[in-house]
């Protein structure tokens, strides 16, 4: 079922250009030193859907606000949990997360700098 649910959302989001055309916010992430962009993170009209850009691949992504933070989560496996999150808080501090395939407890992997 959960198979069949994103099959379905990701076929009425592509066949709905103007949806994806429309950009209401973007946000680059960049290293400690701020001398390379790794994450352009953007977030589409309605504010529900957005993408990740990282090492030349694109990613569709779920988009929330959690309290005041941002969070982009892709990746998304066959029984509807994601691989990974991106959560980006008020300060611009960029908490990158790798889940397991076993339901474990997890810290953020990496921190970025992130400014939109």
């Amino acid at each position: 079922m959960k198979k069949l649910t994103t099959i379905l959302f990701i076929s009425i989001f592509f066949s709905t250009a103007s949806i994806a055309a429309q950009v209401v916010d973007t946000w680059e992430c960049t290293d400690a030193y701020k001398t390379k962009v790794l994450v352009k993170a953007t977030i589409f009209k309605g504010r529900q859907f957005g993408e990740i850009d990282v090492a030349d691949k694109t990613y569709m992504s779920q988009y929330t606000v959690e309290g005041f933070n941002r969070r982009w989560d892709f990746d998304q496996r066959d029984d509807g949990r994601y691989k990974y999150s991106l959560v980006i808080k008020p300060n611009g501090d960029g908490l990158y997360y790798e889940f397991p395939e076993e339901r474990a407890k997890v810290s953020a992997s990496m921190v970025l700098d992130c400014s939109n």
